[in-house]
């Protein structure tokens, strides 16, 4: 099912989150990014980068709250993919070692958020073992 039947009652649908990101569709409008942030914030988790991307004629965004600025720069996305590509780059990224997190937006679209696995050691990034 599409996250975006999940937002129609709600301000915002988290879809991937772990220690370095935290991943929502959020509506436009009312409030919608202040409920989004005091989540994130929730359990004093701290993110000082926010990455927005932004769908012409929508009335949503996906807001990907970074940890890190060097995680930031590290986040690509790949938007309006058909069900089967989506299967393909699943696969490429999982073989890559990468992090990734998808969103179901329409019945045949999807977008995908993904970097390259980090850790921190000594307060500087390192790449995951």
């Amino acid at each position: 099912m599409s996250e975006l039947k999940n937002l129609e009652d709600k301000d915002f649908v988290p879809f991937g989150e772990d220690e370095n990101l935290s991943c929502l569709l959020v509506k436009k409008g009312d409030g919608a990014h202040f409920a989004a942030v005091c989540h994130v914030r929730r359990d004093e988790r701290k993110f000082d980068e926010v990455k927005k991307i932004i769908f012409k004629g929508e009335d949503y965004v996906i807001l990907i709250f970074c940890r890190t600025v060097s995680i930031k720069s590290r986040v690509k996305t790949i938007v309006n993919m058909a069900p089967g590509l989506l299967d393909v780059r699943k696969t490429q990224a999982a073989n890559a070692d990468l992090a990734f997190y998808t969103v179901e937006l329409n019945d045949n679209e999807h977008t995908m958020i993904y970097y390259p696995v980090v850790t921190m050691k000594n307060n500087t990034l390192q790449k995951a073992p």
